[in-house]
Formats: C-alpha cells, structure tokens, sequence
C-alpha cells in the first residue's frame, strides 16, 4: 500500500507566502513503485493534483501559487513519461493514468497500450484507488469542495495532436463530450477550462480564457477524473493549458482562485 516517507520542508524562496513541505508515499504497481508526492503548505486553499509525470509546466506553475495562496498538490511521479508501465507475471502492461478511475475505463487503457489481464486490472485499479486515497477525494466530497487537476498540451502529450478547447466544438472530436463551449478569440485554444459543474462555468466564462462545461449525462465512460467525480458529485476543474505555457498557466491558476474567492466557492 505504501506510507508517506522522506518529509522535506521547501522554503527557500523569501517571496513565498507559505513554505511547502513535501511528503513522498510509494505504491506498488504490480512490480513497479510509484511516488505520489503531497506538496503541502499547511494553509487552507485548493487541492490540486498532477497526475501525468511529463507535465512539468502544470506542475511548476501549481507549486508558484501554493507559495502564494497555500494549499495543496499531489503529484504523481513514475518514469517521466506520460504512460506509466509496469511488470505481472512476466508480462508488462501500460496505461494512461488519467483513464484508469472506473473499470471500464482502466481495461480500456490496458487494452489501448497492448497487454490485458484481469490481474492487472485489479492492480491498475487498486492504484488507482489508492491514488485517490492520497489525494483525500473523499474527504474533499463530503466537506463539499473541490478538486483540481492540471494538465500541458502538445503534439505528443495527447493521443489528438489538436487536443485544445477547439476538440470541444462543433464538430470537434469531443463535441458530444461538452454541454457548453465559451470561446475567447484572445486565448490560444491551448490554454482553458474544463468543469463539471455549471455554476463553475458560469464563474469563469467571463474572463479572458477558453471554458468548457462536461455533459455529465452524454460522457462517455473513458475512465477519467472527470467522469469519476461527476459521478460521485465531486466538483471538478481542470486547468489546462500547452506544455511551456508558464506564464498563461500560473495567470489560469490566480484568476480560478481569485474567482472562487469572490464568490466563496471553495
């Protein structure tokens, strides 16, 4: 299962508002270990969590606004690859580890990448559970808050090259993924929102970046975070924006909390 081990305290930058103390938990993946990292600030604010290992923009751009507004990120670290991989029985298996929240959705992902058992889909599937553990997505539904992720874009680094808000329009790949699109012709289409819920929609639409609004009734079951918490009634945002887009990420993170704090939504 795995414990949190190697505490480390990060305040070394004396602009920071609040220091980040960092706690590393190993889970097991079939004869793999993973690391799920808790950057933790003590102070009350958002959850957020990085669950591809090769999104390195969303992450730094998430740790800025922790010294800066408190809170806390999970983040997930394997190989440095956006798939993770791991051995069974002699076999190796893989996965996108943003498809792996229900069961239909992880044997998907196993079989997208090659190998399928039914030993690894219950290894896959209690990663993915414990995963969701650290991040305390329990805790967070029944205080009725919120989680968040964070997630870069590029060719590569999504099964469509084109994947932006664009892929959410008419007639893009995911247009029958979303309830609502609010285009903004000043935003790279790279750089948007994702909610589950309307009133987060509503929130956001009004700024200067690109808001999608999932519809929780047509979703297709692809084993996502999103699909998960909408199922549960966890509220859900995803802040995503082109791998390198520093500046354009940490500008998403402070208008998303200065939006929430507005209206006390979190």
């Amino acid at each position: 299962m795995g414990f949190p081990i190697e505490d480390q305290n990060e305040c070394t930058d004396e602009s920071a508002l609040f220091c980040i103390e960092e706690a590393r938990t190993p889970v097991h993946l079939g004869e793999a270990r993973v690391e799920v990292v808790a950057h933790e600030t003590g102070a009350p604010g958002l959850t957020y969590l990085g669950i591809h290992d090769d999104e390195n923009t969303a992450v730094a751009a998430t740790l800025g606004t922790l010294r800066r507004r408190g809170g806390r990120l999970v983040e997930v670290r394997h190989t440095g690859e956006r798939n993770f991989t791991f051995e069974l029985e002699q076999t190796t298996y893989a996965f996108d580890p943003n498809r792996i929240f229900t069961d239909a959705g992880a044997e998907a992902a196993l079989r997208d990448q090659g190998a399928f058992s039914e030993a690894a889909l219950e290894a896959t599937r209690a990663f993915a559970e414990r995963l969701l553990e650290v991040v305390g997505f329990e805790q967070l539904r029944e205080e009725g808050r919120l989680i968040v992720t964070v997630h870069n874009n590029k060719p590569g680094f999504q099964p469509a090259e084109s994947y932006s808000a664009k892929s959410y329009g008419r007639g893009g790949e995911h247009e029958r993924e979303a309830e609502r699109m609010r285009p903004k012709r000043e935003t790279a289409p790279d750089d948007f929102f994702f909610v589950t819920e309307p009133r987060h929609y509503r929130l956001l639409q009004g700024g200067p970046f690109h808001v999608v609004l999932q519809d929780n009734t047509a979703m297709t079951d692809d084993g996502s975070l999103s699909v998960h918490a909408a199922r549960k009634g966890l509220p859900y945002i995803n802040v995503e924006s082109q791998h390198g887009h520093l500046r354009e990420q940490i500008d998403m993170l402070a208008y998303l909390n200065e939006r929430l704090e507005e209206s006390a939504g979190m």
